[in-house]
Protein backbone atom coordinates (compact mmCIF):
# COMPACT_ATOMS: atom_id res chain seq x y z
CA UNK A 1 0.00 0.00 0.00
CA UNK A 2 1.19 3.81 -0.80
CA UNK A 3 2.40 4.96 2.17
CA UNK A 4 0.99 8.56 1.51
CA UNK A 5 -2.77 6.52 1.28
CA UNK A 6 -2.99 7.76 4.95
CA UNK A 7 -2.89 11.61 3.96
CA UNK A 8 -5.56 10.73 1.38
CA UNK A 9 -7.88 8.80 3.94
CA UNK A 10 -7.92 11.37 5.82
CA UNK A 11 -8.33 14.21 3.05
CA UNK A 12 -11.63 11.95 2.33
CA UNK A 13 -12.43 11.61 5.78
CA UNK A 14 -12.33 14.87 6.61
CA UNK A 15 -14.29 16.04 3.71
CA UNK A 16 -17.42 14.22 3.92
CA UNK A 17 -17.45 14.69 8.13
CA UNK A 18 -17.12 18.66 7.29
CA UNK A 19 -19.54 19.62 4.48
CA UNK A 20 -21.99 16.57 6.83
CA UNK A 21 -21.34 19.37 10.01
CA UNK A 22 -21.56 22.38 7.34
CA UNK A 23 -25.46 20.46 6.29
CA UNK A 24 -26.53 20.13 9.82
CA UNK A 25 -25.45 23.83 11.26
CA UNK A 26 -26.88 24.94 8.25
CA UNK A 27 -29.92 22.80 9.16
CA UNK A 28 -29.70 24.14 12.84
CA UNK A 29 -29.39 27.51 11.71
CA UNK A 30 -32.70 27.53 9.17
CA UNK A 31 -34.84 25.53 11.54
CA UNK A 32 -34.09 25.77 15.05
CA UNK A 33 -31.82 28.62 15.22
CA UNK A 34 -31.91 28.73 19.21
CA UNK A 35 -30.15 25.58 19.60
CA UNK A 36 -27.38 27.39 16.84
CA UNK A 37 -25.06 28.10 19.71
CA UNK A 38 -25.83 25.05 22.09
CA UNK A 39 -22.78 23.89 23.53
CA UNK A 40 -24.46 20.23 24.01
CA UNK A 41 -24.67 20.10 20.25
CA UNK A 42 -21.20 21.39 19.44
CA UNK A 43 -19.87 18.68 21.70
CA UNK A 44 -22.28 16.27 19.69
CA UNK A 45 -20.71 17.60 16.66
CA UNK A 46 -16.95 17.11 18.05
CA UNK A 47 -17.99 13.50 19.02
CA UNK A 48 -19.01 12.63 15.22
CA UNK A 49 -15.35 13.97 14.43
CA UNK A 50 -13.48 12.41 16.82
CA UNK A 51 -15.62 9.22 15.49
CA UNK A 52 -14.23 9.72 11.92
CA UNK A 53 -10.64 10.00 13.29
CA UNK A 54 -11.18 6.63 14.58
CA UNK A 55 -12.80 5.57 11.21
CA UNK A 56 -9.92 7.08 9.11
CA UNK A 57 -6.79 5.61 11.45
CA UNK A 58 -8.41 1.99 11.29
CA UNK A 59 -8.97 2.64 7.64
CA UNK A 60 -5.24 3.03 7.26
CA UNK A 61 -4.06 0.30 9.42
CA UNK A 62 -6.42 -2.52 7.57
CA UNK A 63 -5.23 -0.43 3.95
CA UNK A 64 -1.98 -1.71 5.93
CA UNK A 65 -2.56 -5.51 5.81
CA UNK A 66 -3.83 -5.06 10.10
CA UNK A 67 -1.32 -3.96 11.45
CA UNK A 68 0.06 -0.11 11.56
CA UNK A 69 2.24 2.21 13.29
CA UNK A 70 1.70 5.31 16.08
CA UNK A 71 2.71 7.34 12.99
CA UNK A 72 0.53 5.43 10.66
CA UNK A 73 -2.57 6.16 12.53
CA UNK A 74 -1.78 9.50 13.84
CA UNK A 75 -1.37 10.98 10.42
CA UNK A 76 -4.97 10.08 8.76
CA UNK A 77 -7.04 10.88 11.95
CA UNK A 78 -4.63 13.83 12.24
CA UNK A 79 -5.50 14.93 8.57
CA UNK A 80 -9.47 14.15 8.93
CA UNK A 81 -9.84 16.73 11.43
CA UNK A 82 -7.33 19.52 10.03
CA UNK A 83 -9.79 19.05 6.97
CA UNK A 84 -13.15 19.33 8.63
CA UNK A 85 -11.79 21.90 10.74
CA UNK A 86 -11.03 23.72 7.49
CA UNK A 87 -14.59 23.47 5.77
CA UNK A 88 -15.73 24.45 9.59
CA UNK A 89 -13.84 27.54 9.44
CA UNK A 90 -14.56 28.67 6.83
CA UNK A 91 -18.43 28.08 6.95
CA UNK A 92 -18.55 29.81 9.65
CA UNK A 93 -15.95 33.03 8.71
CA UNK A 94 -18.85 33.08 5.55
CA UNK A 95 -21.74 32.51 7.72
CA UNK A 96 -21.08 35.61 10.64
CA UNK A 97 -19.43 38.01 7.84
CA UNK A 98 -21.80 37.07 4.52
CA UNK A 99 -25.05 35.03 4.92
CA UNK A 100 -26.35 36.71 8.15
CA UNK A 101 -23.96 39.32 10.28
CA UNK A 102 -26.41 39.57 12.58
CA UNK A 103 -25.57 36.61 14.35
CA UNK A 104 -22.44 38.51 16.01
CA UNK A 105 -25.24 40.15 18.20
CA UNK A 106 -27.21 36.52 18.96
CA UNK A 107 -24.29 35.27 19.99
CA UNK A 108 -23.10 37.71 22.25
CA UNK A 109 -26.59 37.73 23.91
CA UNK A 110 -26.73 33.90 24.12
CA UNK A 111 -23.10 34.17 26.09
CA UNK A 112 -24.54 37.11 28.51
CA UNK A 113 -27.55 34.82 29.34
CA UNK A 114 -25.64 31.73 29.70
CA UNK A 115 -22.93 33.48 32.12
CA UNK A 116 -25.98 34.97 33.89
CA UNK A 117 -27.88 31.44 34.36
CA UNK A 118 -24.45 29.76 34.72
CA UNK A 119 -23.18 32.31 37.85
CA UNK A 120 -26.64 33.40 39.34
CA UNK A 121 -26.51 32.40 42.54
CA UNK A 122 -23.38 32.11 42.77
CA UNK A 123 -21.95 35.54 43.17
CA UNK A 124 -23.61 38.49 44.49
CA UNK A 125 -25.87 40.82 42.28
CA UNK A 126 -23.06 43.31 42.05
CA UNK A 127 -20.31 40.69 41.05
CA UNK A 128 -22.88 39.17 38.49
CA UNK A 129 -23.59 42.35 36.90
CA UNK A 130 -20.21 42.88 36.38
CA UNK A 131 -19.08 39.74 35.02
CA UNK A 132 -22.19 40.29 32.73
CA UNK A 133 -20.68 43.89 31.89
CA UNK A 134 -17.54 42.19 30.93
CA UNK A 135 -18.87 39.82 28.58
CA UNK A 136 -20.78 42.06 27.12
CA UNK A 137 -18.00 44.28 26.23
CA UNK A 138 -15.50 41.38 24.15
CA UNK A 139 -15.42 41.72 20.96
CA UNK A 140 -17.66 38.55 19.08
CA UNK A 141 -16.76 39.57 15.74
CA UNK A 142 -15.69 37.01 12.58
CA UNK A 143 -13.07 38.47 11.30
CA UNK A 144 -10.05 36.75 9.29
CA UNK A 145 -7.40 36.70 12.07
CA UNK A 146 -9.76 35.15 14.72
CA UNK A 147 -11.17 32.72 12.26
CA UNK A 148 -7.25 31.57 11.16
CA UNK A 149 -6.19 32.03 15.22
CA UNK A 150 -9.46 29.98 16.16
CA UNK A 151 -8.38 27.06 13.42
CA UNK A 152 -4.61 26.99 14.63
CA UNK A 153 -5.95 26.77 18.11
CA UNK A 154 -7.92 23.67 17.05
CA UNK A 155 -5.40 21.99 15.00
CA UNK A 156 -3.37 21.44 18.50
CA UNK A 157 -6.55 20.10 19.92
CA UNK A 158 -7.04 18.25 16.98
CA UNK A 159 -3.23 17.17 17.28
CA UNK A 160 -3.92 15.87 20.36
CA UNK A 161 -6.89 14.25 19.80
CA UNK A 162 -5.19 12.68 16.64
CA UNK A 163 -2.71 11.29 19.45
CA UNK A 164 -4.87 9.67 21.72
CA UNK A 165 -6.46 7.82 18.79
CA UNK A 166 -3.23 6.86 17.24
CA UNK A 167 -2.72 5.29 20.61
CA UNK A 168 -5.44 3.05 20.59
CA UNK A 169 -5.90 2.33 16.97
CA UNK A 170 -1.88 1.54 16.05
CA UNK A 171 -1.57 -2.41 15.98
CA UNK A 172 2.21 -4.03 16.23
CA UNK A 173 2.79 -6.44 14.11
CA UNK A 174 4.17 -9.53 14.94
CA UNK A 175 7.71 -10.09 14.85
CA UNK A 176 9.13 -11.42 11.31
CA UNK A 177 5.53 -10.20 9.50
CA UNK A 178 7.60 -7.66 7.29
CA UNK A 179 10.04 -9.76 6.32
CA UNK A 180 7.45 -12.40 5.50
CA UNK A 181 5.34 -9.83 3.48
CA UNK A 182 7.92 -7.48 1.63
CA UNK A 183 6.62 -6.86 -1.50
CA UNK A 184 9.21 -7.87 -4.12
CA UNK A 185 10.59 -4.70 -6.09
CA UNK A 186 12.18 -6.34 -9.13
CA UNK A 187 9.72 -8.30 -12.06
CA UNK A 188 9.21 -11.71 -12.10
CA UNK A 189 11.83 -13.75 -14.54
CA UNK A 190 10.32 -15.79 -17.31
CA UNK A 191 11.76 -18.69 -17.55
Amino acid sequence: MDPNNGIQIGVTNGIIIGFLLVILYLGLYMFKPDMFFNSWIAMGFFVVILLFMVKAALENRKGLGGYASFKQTLQPAFVTFLVAQLISTIFNYVLYNYIDPSLVEALKQYTVDFTRNMFEGMMSEAELEQQIETVKQQDYTVTFGSSLLGFLWMSVVGFVLAAIVAAFTRKKAPPGYYQQNKPTTQAPLDV
